[in-house]
């Protein structure tokens, strides 16, 4: 709300990411630093010297950039307090396009705190990404927010990532989402860098397939439990018959696995000498695992 940035230490490097929220055309990246910061430290305006990096394609090879994602990475000056600086595009006729509000950048020795550089990768899923590629046959990830990553003795210059399909990034966005075009288990990496060449990972495993998964788990107490069938019915295109019928032999802890159609209601039935003796309704999601715990002590 008060459009405060994370501090940052006198000479250090510092990188703001941006996206536009619109981009009706190509723009060239724009900072300016505010006049009142520039009067109040006696600042030469070019003293906030700073490069500028494209995530996408420019027009020409120092051209406006085509792309909504953009970062902003300055050498901070040897001041105490904060700067005040707004953000912006121009095109190719030097016309400003778009410009941001005022924003500021407290400037400190005592920046930071205690604590060591941190990644991380949040996102709306929990610890695994699953999920079924669509008619087009891709997967998106959705939002993969490395923002919570945190450096508390230094600034993080650099985003990385390795998807696990072949395909990395070497230095990305912050805020983004990657797509899958094929079926399997991957193992998605960041990798953040600070302005004093440290490093920390975090990881995601990704799993892609159309199928899930029925856990039968037999948690009895005795070590022998005895044998049984399972049924498993799709209710979702109830025939009258089990699509999964299975006579087993389960022990104390043991499971039984089944693959199944993901993004389906199912009845999971267990069956003791012609008796059914326990029933339970499930979803199983594309590449989820359901685990049924059974008592299946036969004493």
């Amino acid at each position: 709300p008060d459009r405060r940035l994370p501090a940052a230490k006198p000479g250090s490097t510092y990188r703001i990411y941006i996206s536009y929220a619109n981009l009706n055309e190509p723009l060239r990246e724009l900072l300016e630093m505010d006049q009142a910061s520039i009067d109040e430290f006696g600042l030469d305006e070019s003293e906030l010297g700073y490069t500028s990096i494209c995530y996408g394609n420019r027009t020409s090879e120092n051209g406006p950039c085509n792309s909504i994602n953009v970062s902003f990475e300055i050498q901070v000056p040897d001041v105490e307090g904060e700067l005040g600086f707004r953000i912006g595009g121009i095109n190719s006729n030097d016309e400003l396009k778009s410009a941001s509000q005022l924003f500021y950048l407290p400037v400190s020795k005592d920046a930071g705190g205690k604590g060591a550089l941190t990644a991380r990768l949040y996102d709306q899923f929990s610890d695994v990404i699953r999920g079924a590629r669509d008619a087009n046959g891709e997967f998106n990830t959705g939002i993969l927010n490395a923002l919570s990553s945190v450096a508390p003795n230094s600034n993080i210059v650099k985003y990385s990532y390795d998807f696990g399909d072949g395909e990395s990034v070497d230095d990305g966005i912050p805020l983004g989402v990657y797509t899958y075009t094929q079926d399997g288990e991957y193992q998605l990496k960041l990798t953040v860098t600070d302005d004093q060449g440290n490093t920390a990972t975090a990881s995601r495993k990704v799993i892609i397939s159309d199928t899930g998964k029925v856990i039968i788990r037999n948690i009895a107490n005795d070590f022998g439990s005895g044998a049984f069938t399972i049924g498993i019915d799709n209710l979702d295109e109830p025939d009258g018959y089990y699509d999964y019928y299975k006579f087993v032999i389960l022990d104390k802890g043991e499971d039984e696995v089944f693959e199944v159609p993901g993004g389906v209601n199912y009845e999971i039935d267990i069956i003791d000498n012609g008796e059914v003796v326990f029933t339970e309704e499930r979803f199983v999601g594309n590449a989820e695992e359901e685990i049924v715990e059974v008592d299946l002590d036969q004493d």
